[in-house]
This record gives structure tokens, C-alpha cells and sequence, in this order.
């Protein structure tokens, strides 16, 4: 606390966002960590004013995405948010299943809420390889499934190649990991690929939702109006 307060002193310094660490890292545990300044809500500090301003948190951002685009309003208004290292707050982690991982993509819904209501923010900080960050690389993941599909019929070699890759990967990953029952393991093993497929599908329906609607609206809009 003392630490995160003191670049205030700075009055174009609009908030202030510190060091998080994990309590404990590994594939069967959430966690949350930072080293640099990422636009999260836990251990971060604003001017007050500022956030009356602002009107708090957008409640359309129910349930994910709703403290960067706090801090983003932040930055709409011409202040400054800086990344304090010696700020430091240990974040408890928790144990989780391979299954409230893939249910946990959903939070991706609100990137294009986010991407919509600061188009020019979210390009300079979620974007990667031309596209939102978040779809890379789970964008591949629909075409490789049909890939796989294609060749369990065509091309069984191939097909064969791919499961023995998958396998390799995600047992690499858990087989030094000592909090995960080798139940949990097996069931990263047989589920984890449906991850990708997951946030793809819910990066879609995100921009389905927020920004292809709106545009359709828009039309119909421009509709009426030219038959008046």
C-alpha cells in the first residue's frame, strides 16, 4: 500500500498498477501473475475522482475484461497508469480441472466488447500477428480438427501422426506436475484439446454478439430511414 500510492504524487498520473505474484504456478492451478504492466484489477490503485468520472466499472462487462477496460477509460481521459514493481501482493492460486478451464474460456466473450469500445487500445495491447491476441493460435484449432476428421477417413497415417503429437505435448506437461491425481491427468489428456475450440468459439460469439449485431443494426437502421 505504501508503495502503489506514491506516483500519485505525479497529478497526470491517473492509476497505478503493482507487482502480483503467484502463490503457487503449475497446469492444474488458476493463478495470476505479472512482472509487467498488464490492465488488471487486483493490486492496482486509481484517483478516485477518476473513477467517479468514469462511473465505475461498465456492468456490461459481467463477468471478465471489466478492470482493463476500467483502466482504458482511465487512459481515455488523458492520464497515465504506471506499473510499480516494488508494489507487491501475493495472489492465492487455485486448484482447478481440466473442465473449469475449457468452461473458463467464456470469459472471452468480452474481448470484442473490449475491442469495440476502444478500438485503438485494444490494437495497441491485444493484438498479435494482425489479429486479437486471444485468437491466436486458437484460431487453427476448427481447421485442424477438420484436418484430423478428413484424414481418420482419407488419410489415416496422418491422422495417426497428429493423436501421437497431441499425446507427446500434454504428456510433457503433466508428467512432473505433483498436484495433479493421475485421474486429473487423464483427463487433460483426453479433454485439453477441446481448450482451443472452446475460446475460439467463444471469441466468435463475442464478436457476433458486440460488433456484427451492431452493424446489422446499423443497416436496418439506414433501412428505415431511406424508406421514410
Amino acid at each position: 500500500m505504501k508503495e502503489i500510492v506514491k506516483p500519485f504524487g505525479d497529478e497526470k498520473v491517473g492509476g497505478v498498477i503493482g507487482r502480483t505474484i503467484a502463490s503457487k504456478k503449475g497446469v492444474f492451478w488458476y493463478h495470476m501473475e505479472n512482472d509487467y504492466l498488464q490492465f488488471i484489477g487486483h493490486n492496482s490503485a486509481y484517483r478516485a475522482k477518476i473513477v467517479k468520472k468514469i462511473g465505475g466499472f461498465d456492468e456490461k462487462f459481467w463477468i471478465a475484461r471489466e478492470d482493463t477496460d476500467l483502466a482504458w477509460s482511465v487512459l481515455d481521459l488523458g492520464y497515465s497508469i504506471l506499473y510499480c514493481e516494488k508494489a507487491r501482493m501475493l495472489h492465492i492460486s487455485k486448484k482447478v480441472s481440466v473442465f473449469h478451464r475449457i468452461r473458463n474460456q467464456k470469459t472471452f466473450v468480452y474481448d470484442a466488447l473490449l475491442h469495440k469500445k476502444h478500438p485503438e487500445l485494444y490494437k495497441k495491447y491485444f493484438y498479435s500477428k494482425g489479429m486479437p491476441a486471444t485468437l491466436w493460435p486458437s484460431v487453427f484449432s476448427p481447421f485442424l480438427l477438420l484436418i484430423f476428421l478428413y484424414s481418420l477417413i482419407s488419410f489415416r497415417i496422418l491422422a495417426e501422426l497428429m493423436v501421437a503429437a497431441y499425446v507427446i505435448v500434454v504428456i510433457r506437461e503433466v508428467i512432473g506436475d505433483r498436484v495433479g491425481t493421475p485421474w486429473d491427468k487423464l483427463m487433460m489428456l483426453l479433454f485439453i484439446w477441446l481448450l482451443p475450440l472452446s475460446r475460439f468459439y467463444y471469441c466468435t460469439k463475442g464478436y457476433v454478439k458486440y460488433i456484427v449485431l451492431t452493424i446489422r443494426t446499423v443497416g436496418h437502421i439506414c433501412l428505415v430511414v431511406l424508406a421514410y
